[in-house]
Order: structure tokens, then C-alpha cells, then sequence
């Protein structure tokens, strides 16, 4: 089996037979360098591979692995973004709802119509 590396010292990508230099890709600023990283292993339905490698193909992603680590940075700060909206949100209407306001408002998105009597818990 031959050298991870290629002759000019990148680490080889093993998912797309590609060169890719060592760090790790960061959206708008390229590779990082010295960043730690892990080697993981991870399951994708074969039409977004395909897709994945279309765009690598493209150029609009250095590789696999790079594409996958904007994606997950992508997650993460749409997260980390819906999380301040909801807190700000909650902050201007004073708190999290207090248990009685939950209670109403889980008997007013129940299924059950208004009304009907309540189906017993099995």
C-alpha cells in the first residue's frame, strides 16, 4: 500500500483520490493550518456523494472532506444564530413560558378537538 502522502508532502484524500493539503478548510478563508482535526468515517446516500463530487469537481469545494467541514460549520452557526433569535425573542416577551402557559399551550395544539372529552393515557 503506498505513502498517505504525495511527493509533495500533502496528505492524500483517500475519499475522492484527491490531494489535500494538511489543516483544515474554513469557509472564506481557506486552509488553517496546525488546526487539529480527527479522521472520521461517515454514510452518505450515493446522490449526495455524487453531488458532493460534482462540486468538487467544480472547484466550488478544495475536497470531500472540505465540503463536509463547511456544511458542519454551516450547522453550527445556523444553530448557534436560531438559538440568539429564540433567546432574544424570549427576552422581549419576558422568559420562557411559565408551566401554566405551557399547559394552555399544549391544549391548544393538541389533536383532540375542542370540546371533546379527554382520551385516557394508555
Amino acid at each position: 500500500m503506498g505513502s498517505p502522502f504525495s511527493s509533495s508532502g500533502r496528505q492524500t484524500d483517500c475519499a475522492n483520490g484527491g490531494v489535500e493539503p494538511r489543516g483544515s478548510w474554513v469557509a472564506g478563508r481557506g486552509m488553517v493550518s496546525g488546526m487539529a482535526t480527527t479522521k472520521i468515517t461517515i454514510t452518505l446516500p450515493d446522490r449526495q456523494l455524487q453531488e458532493i463530487r460534482k462540486r468538487v469537481a467544480a472547484q466550488e469545494s478544495p475536497t470531500i472532506s472540505g465540503f463536509i467541514q463547511q456544511a458542519v460549520q454551516k450547522s453550527l452557526e445556523n444553530a448557534a444564530e436560531f438559538r440568539a433569535m429564540i433567546d432574544e425573542g424570549l427576552s422581549a416577551t419576558g422568559g420562557p413560558p411559565k408551566p401554566r402557559e405551557r399547559a394552555w399551550a399544549r391544549s391548544m395544539l393538541s389533536a383532540r378537538k375542542r370540546g371533546a372529552k379527554p382520551r385516557n393515557a394508555a
